[in-house]
């Protein structure tokens, strides 16, 4: 009999895809979070709120939002697009929009069809926190932000290309 843990989803089964141009471009390029990234951890932010009415004797809790955040950690690999873009967040202070990424994680676990793979692309902004030595070689540390709603699709991890699911 198979162990359960056996069908544990690894962590190179879920895949991390930055978008290379302006949020919302339309074929967007995207480059996988790969090389150079040594942390790339998801927190779905989950916000809820309590209530309790005068004839319960405890409180409802019930989940109201979300606001996901992912803590990155990556070498600084020069050559490696997502890890040259968010460095240059906080090497040049970036704000707003110029701050603002498309963001695209992939269900790599998944049964793709063809080389398409269910997906969730969000709109992030980057926080860029540190840039400090481990061991002497430079590491980029901070955070993705979610920014509204994410769009439900499928990724062709191939031509790395986002589908939006109608």
């Amino acid at each position: 009999m198979p162990n359960a843990s056996e069908n544990v989803v690894q962590r190179h089964m879920v895949g991390n895809y930055l978008g290379e141009s302006a949020v919302g471009t339309q074929n967007q390029t995207y480059n996988l979070m790969g090389f150079g990234f040594t942390e790339v951890n998801g927190s779905t932010g989950v916000e809820t709120k309590e209530k309790q009415y005068v004839h319960q004797k405890a409180k409802t809790t019930r989940v109201s939002s979300y606001n996901a955040k992912w803590d990155f950690t990556a070498d600084h690999i020069p050559s490696e697009t997502p890890v040259k873009q968010l460095y240059e967040v906080g090497r040049n202070q970036l704000t707003g929009d110029d701050a603002c990424f498309d963001y695209v994680v992939v269900d790599l676990w998944e049964t793709p069809t063809q080389s398409s793979y269910p997906a969730r692309k969000f709109r992030v902004s980057a926080e860029v926190t540190e840039y400090s030595p481990d061991d002497s070689e430079m590491q980029v540390k901070g955070t993705l932000h979610q920014q509204g709603d994410f769009v439900e699709g499928t990724f062709d991890i191939q031509a790395k290309t986002f589908t939006a699911t109608p």
